[in-house]
C-alpha cells in the first residue's frame, strides 16, 4: 500500500516524474515495468492470474451443467421479445433504459 501511494504521489509531481525517469532508464531495464511493479503491488514477472484462479465448487459446475442441459431457445425467444416490447413501452413513456435497446 504505501508503495503504491508513494508511487502516486511521486508521478504526480513534476520534479518527481523527471526524477524517476532518470532513475528509472538509468538502474533498471524496463521503465513501464518498474512503474507498474510500484503501482500495482506486485512484480510484473510473477503469475498475476495464478493469484487469482481458484478451483470451482461442485454445485457451481453441477449448476452450469444443468443450465447447458436445459437451454431452450424457445423460452428464450419469448423472454427477449418480453424484453423488447418492455423496452418499447419504458420509451414511450419517456423512461430511457440505458444499455438497453
Amino acid at each position: 500500500m504505501f508503495k503504491a501511494l508513494a508511487a502516486i504521489m511521486v508521478f504526480n509531481w513534476r520534479l518527481g516524474t523527471r526524477f524517476a525517469t532518470w532513475y528509472f532508464e538509468k538502474f533498471t531495464t524496463s521503465v513501464e515495468d518498474s512503474i507498474v511493479a510500484l503501482s500495482r503491488g506486485f512484480k510484473p514477472s510473477d503469475d498475476f492470474l495464478g493469484k487469482f484462479r481458484i478451483k470451482p465448487s461442485p454445485c457451481l459446475l453441477h449448476f452450469m451443467s444443468w443450465r447447458l442441459e436445459s437451454f431452450d431457445t424457445n423460452k428464450r425467444d419469448v423472454v427477449d421479445s418480453k424484453l423488447v416490447a418492455t423496452v418499447d413501452t419504458l420509451a414511450k413513456a419517456g423512461i430511457f433504459m440505458p444499455g438497453i435497446g
